[in-house]
């Protein structure tokens, strides 16, 4: 999957935007 290239940093980002939007 393509969130598994991604660092751990940019996963919690990832996160926090979706949980935010």
């Amino acid at each position: 999957a393509l969130i598994a290239k991604l660092t751990h940093k940019e996963r919690l980002v990832l996160l926090l935007s979706v949980e935010t939007a």
